[in-house]
């Protein structure tokens, strides 16, 4: 895997060279190391060939987990042992998947996202005659100051599925997964922390957050896209629901505005990549366009007015 410079995994496990006997359990001490106090069930096979990869990035952890179909559970004496009060938020590109709360049974198309809470029950089915591949998100439980309790995570995940940015935050989640696959983990890293930030707007609908709150939501996503040449003012402000006059109140608020943030964002990007190893390859004209610049000259000339040096002295 091709990962940025800096990213390390907080998990990686695979079950693949472990004799068939010894396969299941240790994918369950990989497993639990990530779903706090998850119990997978065993399946038929005497095999479980199966592998975990996580990333951090401060309170949030991205983990893709691949595995053959089966079944998970976490009851009362499960929290009581190993309690965890973290939300996360579980999407599947090649399964389909039923959770049950006790209280009621959610069947979850592939490529939609479901919000968990780790604090209350719950069973979690995959179809065990296919494998699956699960990306999970794990999430702070506070939103703009507000701890949310089991009915607020129900009511969240619900506006997940019924509203219009629910909708906008599986394509992100899509596009967010796709570059973990990849191995373009700080790219990964930037869209997990706009997911996050998208999250917390389906919670508030924007009326609870301070202007630098909403500054710091609108800046995570910008810095998602700073590959995409066209992105943004109008762009952001679709994404969080809001109009683009409000976008550019909130940065005028702190002195700034969409347009220069991302060509700072975009500059020390490309900065940074063109002192890293797993960069050293690439021209200098291919990590132009992968910050976001569709000529090569406009870059050299926006680098020398930022650094006071050419591109190729940071090699």
């Amino acid at each position: 895997m091709d990962t940025s410079a800096g990213a390390a995994p907080v998990l990686e496990s695979s079950t693949r060279d472990a004799p068939p006997g010894d396969q299941f359990e240790q994918f369950c001490d990989a497993l639990c190391d990530v779903y706090l106090g998850i119990r997978p069930q065993r399946i038929a096979s005497p095999g479980f060939e199966a592998d975990v990869l996580a990333f951090g990035w401060g309170d949030i952890v991205l983990s893709r987990m691949r595995a053959p179909g089966h079944e998970a559970r976490r009851d009362r004496r499960d929290i009581a042992a190993k309690p965890d009060d973290a939300l996360f938020l579980n999407f599947s590109d090649t399964s389909a998947s039923v959770v049950d709360t006790g209280d009621r049974a959610v069947p979850v198309a592939a490529a939609l996202p479901v919000l968990l809470d780790n604090a209350e029950p719950f069973r979690l089915h995959f179809d065990d005659a296919r494998r699956f591949r699960l990306y999970s998100l794990r999430l702070p439980r506070e939103v703009h100051g507000h701890r949310l309790d089991a009915a607020d995570a129900i009511a969240l995940d619900d506006r997940l599925r019924r509203t219009v940015l629910g909708r906008q935050i599986a394509l992100q989640v899509r596009l967010m997964t796709t570059e973990f696959d990849a191995g373009r983990i700080e790219v990964a890293g930037a869209m997990a922390a706009a997911v996050a930030a998208m999250v917390r707007r389906l919670w508030d609908g924007g009326a609870a957050a301070s202007p630098a709150e909403r500054f710091a939501d609108y800046t995570a996503t910008a810095a998602a896209h700073l590959a995409e040449p066209d992105f943004g003012v109008n762009e952001i402000a679709a994404l969080h629901g809001v109009s683009a006059r409000t976008v550019q109140s909130v940065f005028a608020g702190e002195g700034d505005t969409v347009t220069r943030w991302m060509l700072r964002a975009r500059l020390e990007l490309a900065r940074e990549r063109l002192g890293s190893p797993v960069w050293k390859q690439a021209s200098v004209a291919r990590i132009a366009s992968a910050c976001g610049w569709r000529d090569a000259s406009g870059f050299h000339r926006a680098f020398r007015e930022r650094f006071g040096d050419t591109p190729g002295s940071f090699r």
